[in-house]
């Protein structure tokens, strides 16, 4: 048998397929609430805002290791002082990273609400956390004898503030 073809085929096949459209905008939208978690429009921009971050904090971490392994005495002390404000800092912005991860990839609509909820309170946390990490960091650093580490203290700085930037924009977009 011969399939039918030319212009009256071709229209009733647009009608069946015209009609079929409808139930299934109806479905996806009847559906969509079930699916998945889906990635909000900030979300990819913040994960590669924290992954440039985490690189920058890698080299940081580096930075103060040499300048330990080449210190003595108070100096010693104080780099060890200011690389612990670092990894306490970014143990929090790590768990901050992973929720977002977390909420972008749940499962259900539920499961990704209760994790952007404590999301946000970890951004709030998070956002008051390098607050006081740069304070104590400006008030009590003494001052560095060698002017590596005060860059090196400066640049920690410095990465504190633009994280907590993007956390505060995080919070209002949360």
């Amino acid at each position: 048998m011969i399939p039918a073809t030319g212009p009256a085929h071709d229209c009733r096949q647009r009608r069946s397929l015209s009609g079929a459209l409808p139930v299934c905008l109806l479905l996806a939208l009847v559906i969509s609430p079930l699916a998945s978690a889906a990635e909000r429009v900030g979300d990819a921009t913040y994960r590669y805002d924290f992954g440039q971050y985490t690189r920058t904090a890698a080299e940081l971490e580096r930075q103060f290791q040499l300048l330990i392994e080449s210190a003595a005495g108070e100096e010693r002390f104080t780099l060890y002082w200011t690389l612990n404000h670092l990894t306490g800092a970014w143990g929090q912005i790590d768990y901050l990273q992973s929720l977002l991860s977390r909420a972008t990839a749940a499962p259900t609509y539920a499961e990704e609400q209760a994790t952007r909820a404590a999301l946000r309170e970890l951004a709030e946390f998070v956002n008051w956390e390098i607050g006081a990490t740069v304070a104590d960091l400006e008030q009590n650093v003494p001052d560095a004898n060698r002017p590596e580490q005060r860059q090196t203290a400066d640049l920690l700085r410095t990465l504190l503030l633009a994280v907590r930037t993007t956390v505060a924009r995080l919070l209002v977009d949360e």
